[in-house]
């Protein structure tokens, strides 16, 4: 629990199939998958996905204001909604914005950057107060500067176990995680 956790592999080597099964998605064939000493398959779906937040190489952000964004829509104090920005280090761009929160975001956030976009997912992922946090190839689009930075950001997450799918590995990063696994397909 809290651990960071790096896949690596090449093209078709299973990481996205290991993601999945994560998800929980589908169940193993064989084995099982223990999360906090519990077999994956006995817990319930809506309990797991309550402690889960994803972030993608392609974030879905909706033509509304940045605060409607981050929340969804759902009732969260200014408290905590401030906290959730600054962990997903968005606190300096929100304070530049003329409008701040209520800021309006364009049609799948085409006035913010890819690393805006992703910050606010990640924003989103706090105020749900995620504790496993699953993100497949999030750094893929991003230039090199602002994916270290977002990198950062979620290596610092305290108690947020972070399972890290990605072709994107840097090298002044990769020592924090606490383990770097590589997949790799094998014919049976």
């Amino acid at each position: 629990k809290g651990g960071k956790y790096l896949i690596v592999g090449p093209s078709g080597g299973g990481k996205s199939t290991l993601l999945k099964l994560l998800r929980k998605y589908f169940s193993p064939t064989k084995g099982k998958i223990s999360i906090y000493g519990k077999n994956l398959r006995d817990i319930k779906k809506d309990q797991y996905f309550s402690l889960v937040a994803n972030v993608e190489q392609q974030v879905f952000i909706f033509e509304d204001t940045l605060r409607n964004n981050i929340t969804l829509y759902k009732d969260y104090t200014d408290e905590e909604i401030a906290k959730a920005i600054e962990a997903a280090g968005l606190t300096s761009f929100v304070e530049q914005l003329p409008d701040g929160l209520e800021t309006i975001i364009y049609d799948n956030g085409k006035n913010i950057s890819g690393g805006e976009r992703s910050r606010v997912v990640i924003a989103r992922a706090m105020l749900n107060k995620a504790s496993i946090l699953f993100m497949d190839e999030a750094f893929a689009s991003l230039d090199m500067e602002r994916a270290k930075e977002i990198e950062k950001t979620i290596l610092d997450l305290e108690g947020v176990t972070v399972i890290n799918v990605s072709h994107v590995i840097f090298k002044d990063t990769k020592d924090r995680y606490d383990r770097v696994l590589k997949v790799k397909k094998t014919v049976q």
